[in-house]
């Protein structure tokens, strides 16, 4: 392994930030895995004290990643940074509207939770896809879904928990850039493989172990 936090960027972004809640989402649909990171001091006093530096009260950040070479800071953009600051803990991605844009639910210590609904306006296409076990676990966690679309090909894992006290939603999520359709491959922890040759984008699709594709929701 190298270490290569300065090189992507990730180092200035992140240093006078203290993460707690933190994925890799693909807020854009573009192909590409961006970071999340909620933030928040553990003392009161670094206000003080060290004010200079950093704060109690911080910042979210959002990191898109570029063509998988750097991470950009893009909270000016998509308006985050004029988002009030709190002391956030925990953090939770999950498309609570079903629009097929990731949205972000973060915990503050001692307020109100906040819900970052996504509205990116972009054209990309993308695909969720929500796992039912028959042989393995009823959730299919564990499962290794691939998804081709066009030259682009990507892996996830059907998996529970996240990041700090946080549990991400179930379903999987897969930016399709600019295609409109995709295959997909999901490895079972029995060892089953369903294949689904061909599938529409910008839709839900539920997949049965052993039976393939079973229910489909265009959004």
């Amino acid at each position: 392994f190298d270490d290569v936090t300065r090189e992507t960027g990730l180092y200035y972004a992140t240093h006078p930030y203290m993460g707690w809640g933190t994925m890799f989402l693909d807020f854009d649909n573009d192909g590409f895995r961006d970071l999340f990171a909620a933030n928040g001091h553990l003392f009161p006093e670094v206000d003080r004290y060290f004010k200079d530096a950093t704060s109690y009260k911080q910042r979210l950040l959002l990191l898109k990643n570029d063509q998988g070479q750097k991470f950009l800071d893009v909270g000016d953009e998509t308006g985050l940074s004029d988002l009030e600051r709190h002391v956030a803990r925990g953090a939770a991605a999950a498309d609570f509207d079903n629009d097929g844009r990731v949205d972000i639910a973060v915990v503050n210590l001692d307020e109100t939770p906040t819900l970052i609904r996504n509205v990116f306006a972009g054209e990309n296409h993308w695909l969720q896809v929500r796992t039912v076990g028959m042989r393995s676990n009823r959730g299919g966690i564990g499962a290794r879904i691939e998804v081709t679309a066009g030259h682009l090909k990507q892996v996830d894992w059907v998996h529970t928990g996240g990041s700090f006290l946080s549990q991400n939603d179930m379903r999987v999520h897969f930016g399709l850039r600019s295609n409109k359709r995709a295959a997909v491959k999901v490895y079972w922890p029995s060892g089953v493989v369903d294949t689904i040759g061909d599938v529409e984008g910008d839709r839900d699709i539920v997949v049965e172990e052993g039976k393939g594709l079973v229910d489909s929701s265009h959004h």
